[in-house]
């Protein structure tokens, strides 16, 4: 019980430091797109918007498949 006790810790763990180095990185980009300012809003800042924006929304789906499929598993 213990050796799987700590297992699902350090997975949590691990899942929670990818989970913020993630919105740093899109943190960061949201950043630099704003400092453009609206004169300078060009393709390139649209298309960064854009991926990020699928990012999230991928990010959000894998979240959410993953609570479901824990869910089903746990007793």
């Amino acid at each position: 019980m213990m050796k799987q006790s700590i297992g699902e810790s350090f997975r949590a763990s691990e899942q929670r430091s990818e989970f913020s180095t993630l919105h740093e990185e899109w943190l960061k980009a949201l950043l630099t797109v704003s400092r453009l300012g609206e004169h300078n809003f060009d393709d390139d800042a649209w298309d960064t918007l854009f991926c990020l924006w699928h990012e999230m929304k991928s990010s959000c789906q894998s979240t959410n498949s993953r609570k479901a499929l824990n869910s089903q598993i746990a007793p």
